[in-house]
């Protein structure tokens, strides 16, 4: 429940920006999956393969794919605008 509030939270701002400096910049939120990193660094290796299993493609995302499509975002001539872009590897 938690996870839906902050979802819609950074969306809703999202849009707020993006409305406020339409035009100027192109505003988004990415919302990455579970990835193997510090802060998940006490989980349960059971914990990564219930969550993988639950996925579209069964493995994790990294910070690297993660960073590969913001590196997109930002450097492509392209109209996403206003959106929250998932990278948590399928529904």
């Amino acid at each position: 429940m938690k996870i839906g509030i902050f979802e819609y939270g950074s969306q809703d701002r999202a849009i707020f920006f993006a409305r406020v400096l339409a035009g100027k910049a192109y505003i988004n939120s990415v919302a990455p999956g579970l990835i193997r990193k510090k802060l998940t660094k006490s989980f349960k290796e059971s914990s990564f393969k219930k969550y993988k299993d639950k996925k579209l493609s069964r493995k994790l995302s990294n910070p690297t794919n993660i960073a590969d499509f913001i590196l997109y975002l930002i450097n492509e001539k392209n109209n996403i605008t206003s959106q929250t872009i998932f990278i948590d590897d399928g529904c």
